[in-house]
């Protein structure tokens, strides 16, 4: 009987050949997805230091600009590898954002 994992790696991918390119991609995604949502932490925190500090600068050149830049292009990577996960899609990452610059 084949169950599948609502949360964590099956423990069917152990001792297979593809185990380690699986695993590599999976905590490169995880690292990708934690990484963005850190960033965007701080660029928040940095709008609640400029409006603490009352510098509508620093809001209006500093914080949007960050806010858009970031999310444009790794908010949109994110997204994208949660839609691969949930609908299981082969696309491939690499050539979306390499082709996003290419043609866009």
């Amino acid at each position: 009987m084949c169950e599948t994992y609502p949360f964590g790696v099956d423990p069917a991918w152990h001792g297979t050949c593809s185990e380690l390119p699986f695993l590599n991609s999976l905590k490169m995604k995880m690292s990708i997805l934690l990484g963005v949502a850190q960033m965007n932490l701080g660029i928040i925190l940095s709008f609640f230091n400029a409006k603490f500090f009352g510098s509508s600068l620093n809001i209006w050149c500093q914080f949007v600009p960050q806010m858009i830049f970031l999310n444009g292009l790794f908010g949109y990577l994110s997204l994208l590898i949660v839609v691969k996960w949930w609908t299981g899609s082969k696309a491939d990452l690499y050539h979306i954002m390499i082709y996003m610059f290419l043609s866009p």
